[in-house]
């Protein structure tokens, strides 16, 4: 049975929201494309999940949180409570696809998504 190699994968991480009086939404989506070593397109890759939070102020009043404050949230604390999501994704998604089972890489404090992956014990 011949494998085909993966040497690269360019990953798009996107997050977008939705609020109201007492819930937030977030859906993050996760795209990319996996490279063999020759450059050449393997497969492409997709992944929407969605977050959602509940939540009222001491006062039991609903806070107004800022599209800004929204934004910053989901980039900096919500992002890392999805990615062991995405990870497990992606090595379940390669893998039954049959390409060598891809590992992204843990996020650095402060990333917008993973910054490296591995490749069935190949680092990239």
């Amino acid at each position: 049975m011949h494998t085909t190699e993966v040497d690269g994968l360019d990953p798009d991480f996107r997050v977008d929201f939705r609020s109201d009086a007492g819930s937030m939404q977030l859906r993050w989506t996760f795209d990319t494309v996996l490279r063999s070593p020759a450059g050449r397109d393997v497969a492409e890759l997709g992944l929407s999940l969605i977050q959602s939070f509940d939540f009222l102020a001491p006062d039991k009043t609903h806070p107004i949180l800022s599209d800004e404050l929204i934004r910053e949230f989901a980039e900096k604390t919500a992002i890392v409570s999805v990615m062991p999501f995405v990870r497990e994704a992606v090595h379940t998604m390669t893998t039954r696809l049959g390409l060598p089972a891809v590992t992204l890489g843990l996020m650095k404090p402060g990333s917008s998504g993973p910054q490296s992956f591995s490749v069935r014990g190949g680092a990239s």
